[in-house]
């Protein structure tokens, strides 16, 4: 696939993580760009965090508009709608602890509005059941019978449509003028909240 290419020499980092960065252009102020950095897998990554972002953002989930692909050099990007004076979750809960109450209640009140969606289109949004079930058969972190009895009790698990987040935690919440979104929706699926709940 051909991607639009584009030079961070315009550009100015603005954070940044274990998978990658992220950046503003002054001469582009409403986007903001992520690149990812995570080697063999970059396109596909990529790919699948656009498109699963849209997916869930037409379930009426909160999330900033995934605009393009594109290509940085041999890393791949995403301009997605820049949410302006954003502050994560986490963030405000390490900079304000006595607001941990709050904050964890406003979390729960967006965890539950999200595993109150139900999927229909899985395109985007697959099983976090099967998905598992793929992992297992593909680990070497755990064999023999812990390995049975773990595909087992996978197995017996409901496939329910819940829309999941697929890494439910306070850094993956942001905040800004009265309104909160959910980010990093590249492991967005679908299954019993539970998958979320162990994440978290």
């Amino acid at each position: 696939m051909n991607y639009p290419t584009i030079s961070l020499n315009d550009w100015q980092q603005v954070g940044a993580g274990g998978n990658g960065a992220t950046y503003i252009n002054p001469a582009e102020p409403d986007v903001l760009l992520k690149v990812s950095r995570l080697g063999d897998g970059t396109e596909e990554a990529m790919n699948k965090e656009f498109h699963t972002s849209q997916a869930v953002q037409r379930l009426g989930i909160p999330t900033p508009e995934m605009k393009k692909l594109v290509k940085v050099g041999e890393d791949y990007g995403i301009i997605s709608e820049l949410i302006k004076g954003k502050q994560s979750l986490g963030r405000m809960t390490q900079e304000a602890p006595e607001r941990i109450d709050e904050l964890a209640r406003h979390m729960a009140q967006m965890a539950r509005q999200l595993h109150a969606t139900a999927v229909k289109d899985t395109t985007y949004l697959p099983s976090m059941k099967a998905l598992m079930l793929e992992a297992l058969e593909h680990t070497t972190m755990v064999g023999g019978k812990k390995l049975r009895e773990l595909k087992a009790f996978v197995s017996g698990l409901e496939d329910a449509p819940t829309l999941l987040h697929g890494d439910l935690q306070p850094g993956n919440v942001i905040m800004a003028g009265g309104r909160s979104y959910w980010i990093d929706l590249g492991r967005a699926c679908h299954g019993i909240p539970m998958f979320d709940l162990g994440q978290f």
